[in-house]
């Protein structure tokens, strides 16, 4: 999981699918998926 999450940011084409509405999706949603793992 942390591996696709890390996808989001480092891939542009992830990263621009998810910041073409919200600037900072991208990250938003790797670092929730870090915490979410790390439990």
């Amino acid at each position: 999981h942390r591996g696709v999450a890390q996808m989001y940011v480092d891939d542009e084409r992830f990263a621009a699918y998810y910041e073409k509405n919200i600037k900072g999706l991208a990250t938003f949603m790797r670092d929730a998926i870090f915490i979410y793992t790390s439990k």
